[in-house]
């Protein structure tokens, strides 16, 4: 089937195979999930996981949808406007406070 055929998910995923085709060390990610439905981001998400379990190469996912990030990454680092807010596992980020001021629109105050 011609690529011009494909989803748009599915599109992202040939783009993943390709890299892979090159057996690479290190898998870089920019902004995978941009522009997709939550169906083609779970999609995406275990593609992802099948690809870190099948190959061994390191994964580095670049991304705006932390929904996703929570779901797939063992150690997130998070930037804000060019600087590290922090670095943990996913429990840790998300209940840094620089991080759900940052991304996911929480302030101290507004949970108080």
């Amino acid at each position: 089937m011609p690529a011009s055929a494909l989803s748009y998910g599915e599109e992202r995923k040939v783009g993943i195979a390709r890299a892979l085709a090159l057996e690479p060390r290190y898998l870089l990610l920019d902004e995978p999930a941009a522009g997709m439905a939550a169906a083609e981001v779970e999609d995406l998400r275990a593609a992802i996981v099948r690809v870190r379990t099948a190959y061994s190469c390191g994964i580095l996912v670049v991304e705006h949808n932390m929904g996703l990030i929570f779901a797939l990454c063992d150690q997130i680092h998070v930037l804000g406007s060019g600087k590290t807010l922090a670095v943990g596992a996913p429990d840790e980020i998300s209940a840094n406070t620089k991080v759900r001021e940052a991304y996911l629109g929480v302030s101290e105050s507004a949970s108080a």
